[in-house]
């Protein structure tokens, strides 16, 4: 068992081998940083090493000494004593990178018995429901993957090259394009060239303006060429979402599906939109109040057994984090924001968020939403690859082009921005492509 005596003798024969092979402090960095050391005086010297490597300066003990004393850190460490210490506890740096590894072990170790004192807290809580004790347990867990040491490899610019030249040769030879994930919609596809990999995309709007059914429907659509999605429901119930999936696929109203009000006629497009949907890989998770440590747990989960295409969260604002305390809400939403950021990336797919916005639209002259309208945190548009706003200008004015729902491209890391026009057919929970749709003509596949 490595106690805490041990981690210390690792700590000290870690610096000394800083001290007497300066070279392979960038090995050694690559392993542990200053949190990672139990001992503060030991903290300190790692420290002082760090500032003097990133300012240029040599690795020098003299240099170490003085940065240690102008920072009034030297006689904490046990001044000159202290530092000859370091130097006895190896003969050479050789072993750097052995001991690092020992000291990074015990500090996750540390960081473990922290999360199981952190779990037992929580258990005892009655403030909490199981679920929430859990939930937090578990994104407290996710913080010590997160810190625990795993670097990324630099990859040449030749290499990089190479594969992309391969893919754009492929592409040219086959007559293929380089599309995302498909939204369902040809003008959507069109101007961001689909939904891609590792990208977190917005879809923000007030509510009543259809941004749920418009997730739904890209659910549906991307569902019906084999692609699976997961959705987080944080409002609406599963029950709802596949009435909702049910009158889209079938053009059955809503309404009339709630009163049971349907004619032999409905029954048939029902059964027939029910065959359609009933193999398509669509998974819900309905609950409210989700941690955003859950939801990433249970999306790598269904990830690996589904093989998920793509994510759909609704939405951003009503995931939690597992800790609010001294975290004002801005900074609470700002975590969620990156957190599903990363989440894109570790999966590889796209993430999509719906998110509300603010009161502003409705106040202004042109009712029509813009970046600064995102509730709670700016860090919605800095981390969003794609921000999308739907707006119904009839809500506001129902002479306004009725029907007509705008989709407001207002940011596109790789692309342009612009207007995308859909038809809102509301009774049925659905979008139709504008012009598809306008023309008298129900030429929707899906």
């Amino acid at each position: 068992m490595l106690t805490l005596s041990k981690a210390h003798e690792a700590e000290s024969a870690v610096l000394g081998c800083i001290i007497l092979s300066p070279d392979k402090f960038d090995e050694v960095a690559a392993v542990i940083g200053v949190e990672d050391f139990s001992s503060e005086a030991h903290a300190a010297v790692f420290q002082a090493i760090l500032m003097l490597v990133n300012a240029g300066s040599p690795i020098d003990i003299l240099l170490i000494k003085k940065h240690l004393m102008d920072f009034g850190k030297f006689e904490g460490i046990g001044g000159n004593s202290g530092i000859a210490a370091l130097l006895e506890q190896v003969p050479t740096g050789t072993n750097a990178v052995y001991y690092a590894e020992i000291v990074k072990g015990f500090a996750i170790r540390q960081r473990l018995l922290e999360v199981a004192e952190f779990a037992k807290t929580a258990a005892e809580d009655d403030q909490l429901t199981p679920e929430m004790a859990v939930g937090r347990t578990l994104e407290a867990a996710e913080g010590i993957l997160s810190s625990s040491g795993i670097q990324s490899t630099p990859r040449p610019i030749k290499g990089l090259l190479s594969a992309l030249m391969g893919v754009l040769q492929d592409q040219v030879e086959n007559g293929k394009s380089e599309m995302g994930l498909t939204s369902g919609y040809p003008d959507l596809d069109n101007m961001l060239t689909g939904m891609h990999s590792q990208e977190l995309i917005i879809i923000a709007g007030r509510p009543s303006m259809g941004k749920s059914t418009l997730a739904i429907n890209m659910i549906r659509r991307c569902a019906m060429q084999g692609n699976p999605s997961l959705l987080y429901s944080l409002e609406m119930s599963a029950d709802n979402i596949t009435l909702n999936l049910l009158s889209a696929q079938s053009r059955v109203s809503g309404q009339n599906l709630r009163r049971a009000d349907l004619t032999t006629d409905n029954l048939g497009e029902l059964m027939g939109a029910c065959n359609d949907l009933y193999e398509a890989p669509i998974y819900v998770v309905d609950k409210g109040g989700i941690t955003l440590g859950e939801l990433c747990r249970t999306a790598r989960t269904a990830k690996r057994k589904y093989g998920l295409s793509s994510i759909f969260i609704d939405y951003l604002q009503l995931v939690t984090v597992a800790e609010v305390r001294g975290k004002s809400r801005e900074q609470q939403v700002s975590e969620v924001s990156r957190g599903l950021k990363a989440l894109a990336k570790q999966l590889d797919i796209p993430v999509i968020a719906l998110a509300q916005l603010n009161r502003q639209p409705g106040n202004r002259t042109d009712s029509r939403p813009q970046l600064s309208d995102l509730r709670e945190s700016g860090a919605i548009e800095q981390d969003a690859d794609v921000v999308m706003m739907v707006h119904r200008p009839d809500y506001y004015n129902p002479q306004d082009n009725p029907g007509v729902t705008e989709i407001l491209v207002k940011k596109q890391r790789n692309g342009p921005t612009g207007i995308v026009n859909l038809t809102f057919i509301g009774s049925q929970f659905r979008f139709e492509p504008c012009a598809k749709y306008q023309s008298g003509g129900n030429t929707d596949e899906f």
